[in-house]
């Protein structure tokens, strides 16, 4: 017997999980929801620079000699945060 999804979620026709499990299923799934969004906008800061300092004014970051100021986060991406880089 083939279940259709949207018969599960929205309660039509036949189905196999109680009104119970099937909150857990969707609370299940607004967890990972949730995790997700906090891991993406707590991971938008890394890399960078502390404040005040103009990336177009920087030249050199870690021995790699910077062309375009694109081109500092993928010189910093290789450092842990909280790790220090030289940069000049």
């Amino acid at each position: 017997m083939k279940i259709n999804t949207l018969y599960i979620l929205f309660g039509e026709g036949e189905s196999t999980l109680t009104g119970a499990r099937r909150l857990v299923f969707l609370a299940g799934g607004l967890v990972i929801l949730i995790i997700s969004f906090y891991g993406y906008f707590l991971n938008t800061g890394r890399p960078g620079l502390p404040p005040g300092l103009d990336p177009a004014s920087i030249i050199r970051v870690e021995n790699l000699d910077i062309k375009n100021p694109r081109e500092i986060a993928f010189a910093l991406a290789g450092k842990a945060p909280g790790e220090s880089a030289r940069v000049a």
